[in-house]
């Protein structure tokens, strides 16, 4: 347990909450380290780009990329190992690169929410034999 204590920060915290000439350490002045844990995710992100995602003026299309930019950023800075699929679905399902994902428009399709989960289980499926051969 001692190991994950930052124990730099937690000098520094008691420094700022106590002061140096008075210095104490106390519980609530510890700081933890954040630990990475080795295992390895594979996400996949179905987006809707049926006619639903504006109808009746609401715009549902421009929240959805912003998530899934910030999910992606996250992904790929954070989790390194970790692989993320992105799944558009209208009247079929496709996949679309995280690069594209600002270019996404809502088409005059319906919600084929099967198509899009079907497509996600099989690259799931693709990606777990792929981590257990590399194991």
């Amino acid at each position: 347990m001692l190991e994950q204590i930052d124990f730099t920060e937690s000098i520094r915290n008691a420094q700022i909450n106590h002061g140096v000439d008075s210095f104490s350490l106390r519980e609530d002045d510890l700081s933890i380290r954040e630990t990475d844990f080795k295992t390895q995710t594979s996400t996949v992100l179905m987006i809707d780009i049926s006619h639903s995602m504006i109808l009746y003026g609401e715009d549902r299309i421009t929240p959805a990329k912003k998530v899934a930019m910030a999910l992606s950023e996250l992904i790929t800075t954070r989790y390194p190992k970790d692989t993320l699929d992105i799944v558009v679905f209208g009247n079929d399902a496709w996949p679309v690169e995280i690069k594209d994902l600002p270019y996404l428009q809502v088409g005059p399709y319906h919600t084929n929410t099967v198509a899009g989960l079907e497509l996600a289980m099989d690259i799931l499926r693709r990606r777990k034999i792929l981590i257990s051969r590399s194991l």
